[in-house]
């Protein structure tokens, strides 16, 4: 799914995404095209950090802007809130647990 976070670092193609309805109502903005076609589903972010889920309205669509509808809205998660929280990408993480049930060699039994 096209992240519009990024929006300014995109290469190639893009269409005027207009958001119909939702939290984010009247809003464009501007995403990548998919294989020379507006995206499926785009996430848009909002102004508290949070981001909403929109789908093409209409299959068939033409001319430089595809109109979105609202699907629901992605409330941060625990790993997004920890990453804010130690200053992003890079920072550091819990250690996994040392064994796993799953990681121990199979004894043979006889």
């Amino acid at each position: 799914m096209p992240d519009l976070a990024g929006a300014d670092k995109q290469a190639g193609p893009t269409v005027t995404a207009l958001l119909a309805d939702g939290p984010l109502e009247g809003r464009r903005i501007d995403v990548q095209l998919v294989e020379a076609r507006p995206p499926k589903m785009i996430g848009a972010p909002a102004e508290d950090g949070s981001a909403c889920r929109y789908c093409l309205a209409e299959w068939a669509q033409s001319g430089p802007s595809a109109v979105y509808a609202f699907l629901y809205a992605v409330e941060n998660t625990y790993a997004d809130r920890r990453l804010r929280r130690s200053g992003g990408i890079g920072a550091p993480r819990a250690s996994p647990p040392s064994q796993s049930p799953f990681s121990r060699p199979v004894q043979p039994q006889g």
